[in-house]
């Protein structure tokens, strides 16, 4: 079972004897939890801890089928769970907790329910255990229990397969085409609106439909191949998305003692949001810095940085505490203006002081390769008050924000009729994989993308692209890939759909053959150009 793919589990609750019959109305849960550190889903629970399954937010969850309806009459099966001999009185396909008793079931006999289910946000490899416990409290079952339900994760395999190229048209059917399968669209005039339709191939496991993929560029370097060799790749914009930010919290707070006087307590507690703190106390002049580093930036290279903000998480006890000199560091060394406000902090409650905009760049330029390098970070000096009570500031995270525009290189094309994620159908021309199936899923105007619809192991999921590029692309070659949501490869790739654009310049001229004559001492000779 592969993450977002929705199953059903049909599970039989026996009735003791001891007990007496199972009334209507009486009402039951189902719970999940990770298999423990035994790798055994065990009747006793050993190193298991159980949750309410719920219709959103937990790993195992409800799923809600278009038909039937959630309480629905059970319908047997061939295929149902029984016990010898035993009799087994139907319930309710549920898509919710509870599960509730509507047939009362005598005493030696079996309850059956049917249960959608799907699994969510879930890894490769982890195994979920499930059990029903008593609605109203919790509580286990009084008769025990026989077996436990196993559900384990297998990722699917999926490969970028076959793809085509087609002009655009405002509609969720591209235009004509502009290549064979598999090949190269060339001398696409740049600007002007193109789609893609792209096969990905599933294997091994059902593709869900939670799983996140994204659409990459690249201008080609020698050949678009599978091993990427040579091209830097980047994600397609959305429409508008050249403006983007980056969010980092520190990993690393030292003390620079190239400012002020005062030390500061546990300066390394500064580094991330954990309500662990870097305290100064007594210090009535400029502390040293805090200064953070290893944020882990990881901005493009052709990208331009239009503003920075340092965000830190600071309060204080006492008489009064504020900063004193606040720069950020570049290559570890402060630099730019000094933004301290002065500005009395929260008191006795944590919060988040800004400095810096969107727009500031505090004095000095900045590159990609400035940012994203690991001594990159903020400096933060305070001061606190010496009058009673002596004033203690207290600083929990220093956070950078940074502000960049990228250029609109290939970006995703906005139609003006169909929606994004609307529902796709098939075309005559359409990419094809042998005898493989394919799942129509959506056409495309942003990042990110995913299954609307549950591809099985064996077929292929087509999407279709609108994109749209700059002038810049003119004479250029480019690459498109896709890959994770985190920018992960696929498993296996076998066609990088490739396109080329026109030359800038005005219409192609041919030279043409033309006729006259030549008067050379008196005499006339014809002769062509």
């Amino acid at each position: 079972m592969s993450s977002g793919v929705p199953f059903r589990l049909r599970i039989n609750l026996g009735v003791s004897s001891s007990e007496g019959s199972a009334l209507a109305g009486l009402t039951y849960k189902l719970q999940y939890a990770l298999r423990g550190a035994d790798n055994s889903c065990d009747t006793s629970f050993t190193s298991e801890s159980y949750a309410d399954v719920l219709t959103s937010s937990t790993p195992v969850r409800s799923y809600n089928n278009v038909t039937p309806s959630n309480g629905a009459a059970y319908l047997t099966n061939a295929s149902d769970p029984t016990r010898s001999g035993v009799t087994a009185v139907g319930q309710t396909y549920n898509e919710d907790n509870p599960i509730s008793v509507t047939t009362s079931t005598p005493a030696g006999q079996d309850m059956l329910w049917d249960i959608a289910l799907m699994t969510s946000g879930v890894s490769a490899g982890e195994h979920y255990c499930l059990r029903v416990v008593k609605e109203s409290t919790g509580a286990t079952l009084n008769g025990g229990y026989s077996v436990i339900p196993e559900v384990a994760i297998v990722a699917a395999t999926v490969t970028q397969a076959n793809y085509r190229w087609y002009s655009n048209a405002d509609s969720t059917t591209p235009g004509s085409v502009l290549a064979a399968q598999d090949t190269a669209a060339y001398s696409v005039a740049a600007g002007t609106p193109i789609r893609l339709r792209q096969r990905l191939a599933v294997d091994t496991a059902s593709l869900g439909i939670n799983q996140d993929f994204k659409l990459q560029y690249a201008e080609r370097s020698g050949i678009c191949d599978t091993s990427f060799s040579g091209e830097m790749f980047y994600d397609v914009n959305n429409p508008g998305g050249e403006n983007q930010s980056v969010t980092a919290n520190s990993t690393i707070v030292s003390e620079n003692t190239s400012y002020g006087t005062f030390s500061w307590t546990s300066p390394q507690n500064a580094a991330g949001e954990d309500s662990t703190y870097a305290q100064l106390a007594g210090a009535t002049t400029g502390s040293y810095y805090l200064q953070s580093s290893q944020h882990g930036f990881n901005i493009r290279p052709d990208a331009t940085i239009s503003g920075i903000e340092l965000k830190v998480r600071v309060y204080y006890e006492g008489y009064d505490a504020s900063d004193s000199n606040v720069r950020l560091a570049k290559a570890g060394i402060p630099v730019g203006t000094n933004h301290a406000t002065s500005a009395s902090f929260s008191y006795m409650s944590p919060a988040y002081y800004t400095y810096g905009s969107p727009t500031d760049l505090w004095g000095t330029t900045w590159t990609p390769s400035e940012i994203n390098d690991t001594n990159f970070g903020g400096m933060f000096s305070g001061w606190t008050s010496d009058s009673v009570p002596v004033g203690t500031l207290y600083v929990d995270n220093m956070q950078i924000v940074v502000y960049y525009t990228v250029p609109d290189i290939i970006k995703f094309y906005d139609n003006v009729t169909p929606t994004n994620a609307a529902s796709i159908s098939s075309i005559g021309s359409d990419p094809t994989n042998g005898v493989r199936g394919t799942i129509y899923q959506s056409y495309q105007e942003v990042n990110l993308f995913s299954a609307s619809t549950v591809v099985a192991a064996g077929s292929d999921g087509l999407w279709d692209f609108a994109l749209a590029t700059d002038s810049s692309v003119a004479g250029k070659t480019y690459c498109l890939r896709t890959v994770k949501s985190d920018g992960g490869l696929l498993d296996t790739y076998t066609n990088i759909p490739e396109i080329s654009f026109a030359s800038a310049g005005g219409p192609t001229l041919d030279q043409k053959t033309r006729g006259g004559q030549a008067v050379v001492d008196g005499v006339k000779s014809p002769y062509s150009f």
